[in-house]
């Protein structure tokens, strides 16, 4: 496990993450958080619950200014079988809230969320989220309004679910997360 924090220009901690991680990589007005090779991946077990396959704390904080977002998207591959595979990305751990979800039965194709959080106050957000699976891509309703505590840290998971317990039919291999705003 690599523990790595982020920091602002002021060396205020931004993100703190606690994945096995193979890159770092900074753009644009935001910062990218994934494997720059896939070496390692990490997938579902053979049974039916629902797992966390990667996950990230958001410093309470980060999130500072009203229409600051926070772009989170995750990658894999579907095993290669027509069960029904679940994906999700939630706020709060497992368990917590969802953003964004896709079920598919995509047969080694890949797959694709990504979930928008959008602050309008500091308990105030708006959710939005897009999945692709290699079968056709979707665009989800806007969730119901989120009322997270954007001064407390936040656990943001992925999670996978197999609908028959087949080991890997969700493979996840690499996430990209950005602040804008």
């Amino acid at each position: 496990m690599t523990e790595i924090v982020l920091r602002d220009r002021s060396s205020r901690p931004v993100l703190g993450v606690t994945d096995d991680l193979q890159g770092l990589d900074f753009f644009g007005r935001g910062f990218g958080i994934g494997p720059s090779t896939s070496t390692v991946s990490v997938q579902t077990d053979a049974d039916t619950v629902e797992k966390v396959l990667a996950s990230f704390t958001l410093k309470g904080g980060t999130l500072s200014r009203n229409s600051q977002r926070l772009k989170i998207r995750a990658f894999g591959l579907n095993g290669a079988t027509a069960n029904v595979k679940n994906y999700r990305i939630r706020v709060g751990g497992l368990g917590g809230t969802v953003i964004v979800a896709r079920s598919s039965s995509g047969n080694a194709t890949g797959w694709e969320l990504e979930a928008l959080i959008y602050r309008l106050t500091q308990v105030s957000q708006r959710s939005f989220g897009r999945s692709d699976t290699g079968i056709g891509g979707t665009i989800s309703a806007i969730n119901t309004p989120t009322t997270f505590d954007l001064d407390t840290d936040l656990v943001i998971v992925l999670t996978g679910q197999n609908n028959v317990a087949a080991a890997g039919d969700i493979i996840f291999q690499a996430w990209e997360l950005e602040i804008a705003g």
